[in-house]
């Protein structure tokens, strides 16, 4: 459980409230975090309202149809918020600095498939948009690789999210299905409500960094990125009870989801992950024989 509580400093005798009481997994209905800004010391605190009774929360904006960031105004005083902001339907736009006391004017950072991120004022009452960045793509070879969001169910009804990424050009009709790396990572969730969210975007740029998974996409390889991999325990059962189950489920699931989009080759599918997920990795290589290898990083 998450809880924000209210309280004054100089009023000793004050009862604190609760602004904010959820389950801290359920992301649908994360009201999001405090905007800072920097005080004279080079101190980041949080930046309130004009009138000094509220502050702005920015928040991930995750849904059933992906992640749409927003900007809220919560009101000290009972914790009710008003939506000032929300990221549009064909872009992934997050709230980089409140810039006015009023909230007028925002530094927005904005991204879409194509276009890599950058940054913009945006003046809220008019709508006009002033660019700050122009940076280009650094990795034009990778250009036109396909990005989107695909649902599907596991074995025991829960539904599962991935984010499906295939390489410039690619067609499933025409090219038929490719070798795949399923790149993932496990949760634990105490309700299965909560572990059936989507808070990915398809409108994410994608270039890879480091030693990314997404360089693969350079050599012909599909990428089921962050595939659902929820454990969950209920009640009186711990997500640990079951483990190996529900890995395999929801391995089994994903594996059944992209050879049915044509996508897949199901005898060249790899699985890997970091930390957590290369625990993961160990544990579908042991028991399923879904994969050709793996990667426990």
């Amino acid at each position: 459980t998450e809880r924000r509580i209210a309280f004054s400093p100089d009023e000793a005798n004050a009862a604190p409230h609760v602004l904010v009481e959820r389950s801290y997994q359920d992301l649908y209905g994360d009201p999001g975090y405090p905007v800072t800004q920097l005080n004279e010391a080079g101190r980041a605190v949080m930046q309130f309202t004009g009138d000094g009774r509220g502050i702005y929360l920015a928040g991930a904006g995750a849904s059933a149809e992906g992640a749409y960031p927003f900007l809220d105004r919560m009101e000290l005083s009972d914790g009710s918020s008003t939506r000032l902001w929300r990221s549009a339907d064909d872009a992934f736009e997050q709230v980089a600095a409140v810039l006015d006391t009023d909230g007028r004017r925002l530094l927005v950072r904005r991204e879409t498939a194509a276009e890599p991120p950058n940054y913009h004022i945006l003046h809220r009452s008019t709508g006009e948009v002033n660019p700050v960045t122009r940076f280009p793509d650094r990795a034009p070879q990778l250009a036109g690789i396909r990005r989107r969001i695909i649902t599907y169910h596991r074995a025991d009804g829960l539904e599962l999210s991935a984010t499906l990424i295939t390489p410039p050009g690619y067609d499933a009709n025409r090219d038929g299905p490719l070798p795949m790396l399923i790149w993932a990572y496990p949760r634990e969730f105490r309700d299965a409500g909560d572990a059936a969210q989507v808070d990915d975007s398809p409108h994410r740029f994608s270039r890879p960094t480091g030693a990314s998974h997404l360089f693969l996409l350079t050599q012909g390889f599909a990428v089921l990125d962050g595939p659902s991999m929820p454990v969950v325990g209920e009640g009186e059962a711990e997500p640990n009870d079951t483990y190996i189950e529900q890995m395999v489920a929801s391995a089994e699931a994903a594996v059944d989801a992209v050879v049915a989009l044509g996508v897949a080759d199901r005898n060249r599918i790899a699985i890997g992950g970091h930390s957590y997920g290369a625990f993961m990795t160990g544990t579908l290589l042991a028991h399923t024989k879904l994969f050709r290898a793996g990667i426990a990083r």
